[in-house]
């Protein structure tokens, strides 16, 4: 098979894949009703809001730069930008899925350590996470008067009684400590009795040496702040989304 009609059916099928998706996004939907609302939207700030989400892509792509460098892997921004898309892309048919997928199209075509790609995904959102619970907290402390009554209500007490009627059940302790138990001995024979064992560890070495990346970072405060951009930009993506609609600008 020539270069051309390799290429020629490498868009293909990922224009199948795409469609695919598409169908499955918007399977079940009443088009008539699509079509009467896209035309009350402002297709300007539509074509901002990908303009600011494409400004993410590479945000997110070069701060994984960063992390990959660390550990002596080069890359360059436009195959982990593209590897960052198409994760984000296959996130809208399947959450979380993307994630993967990134790593596996940049371990494809930079042959990095799928296990490592893994390990620094991990901690990238890590960081996310990290800076969502900053945000929570600070939005919390400021709107204390509002939001405080409102998440001991609906939150902290619920979830606290839950807490307690499970941890007050003999059974679903029981069950626990049981399920502790068989998970360890399982692990352990499945280690001790096959060649599993030594794959478990270099699949464990990898993903740890990409998990710890963050520590080992040479420009920590590029790091930061292409992290500060990144979140700067998601606040801009969704502030155009509701510019989106007409009746929000007025």
């Amino acid at each position: 098979m020539n270069k051309t009609l390799a290429a020629v059916l490498r868009y293909v099928v990922f224009a199948g894949i795409a469609a695919g998706l598409l169908w499955y996004i918007f399977r079940g939907q009443d088009l008539g009703q699509l079509l009467e609302s896209a035309k009350q939207v402002n297709y300007v700030f539509i074509m901002a809001s990908m303009a600011v989400a494409l400004l993410g892509y590479v945000i997110r792509a070069k701060r994984w730069n960063l992390l990959l460098e660390s550990l002596g892997y080069k890359t360059t921004l436009l195959n982990s930008s593209k590897a960052v898309g198409i994760g984000y892309f296959a996130n809208l048919a399947f959450p979380r899925l993307g994630e993967v997928l990134r790593c596996t199209v940049l371990n494809r075509t930079n042959k990095i350590p799928l296990n490592t790609l893994i390990g620094t995904v991990v901690a990238e959102r890590a960081i996310d996470v990290i800076c969502l619970l900053i945000l929570i907290v600070t939005v919390v402390i400021l709107r204390i008067e509002t939001l405080g009554q409102y998440l001991i209500t609906n939150f902290f007490n619920p979830m606290g009684e839950k807490i307690g009627k499970l941890a007050s059940n003999p059974l679903f302790i029981g069950i626990a400590i049981v399920g502790v138990v068989a998970i360890i001995v399982g692990i352990r024979l499945l280690i001790t009795k096959t060649n599993f064992g030594a794959k478990l560890k270099g699949f464990i070495a990898d993903f740890t040496s990409g998990l710890t990346a963050v520590f080992r970072l040479k420009k920590i405060g590029q790091f930061l702040v292409l992290t500060l951009l990144l979140w700067t930009v998601y606040f801009g993506m969704m502030y155009v989304c509701f510019l989106v609609y007409r009746w929000f600008q007025h």
